[in-house]
């Protein structure tokens, strides 16, 4: 009966021994969850705050050529208009 009593001690502590790891591995497995949801929103931010840059770029981009085009138009204009006053000049 001794054996038996100690056997039944020693397989209830073992039990309650995985019953308790069981709980740990659950608050592991819940807080690494948050973690990754933590960590999901933050690449999302991250991933729209890049797209916003990215946008921006592409429409500064955009000005800066045509700002570009125009200066090079005027360039050409103050060309053309140079030479007629240095025509009109010589004549």
């Amino acid at each position: 009966m001794e054996s038996l009593n100690n056997k039944l001690r020693d397989s209830n502590g073992r039990f309650l021994q995985m019953v308790e790891e069981c709980k740990m591995k659950a608050n592991m497995i819940t807080e690494l969850k948050r973690e990754n949801g933590e960590f999901e929103r933050k690449i999302k931010q991250t991933q729209e705050l890049y797209e916003q840059v990215r946008q921006d770029k592409n429409v500064f981009s955009t000005k800066l050529n045509n700002a570009i085009d125009q200066n090079v138009a005027f360039n050409m204009q103050f060309q053309i208009v140079k030479h007629k006053i240095e025509s009109l000049n010589t004549d």
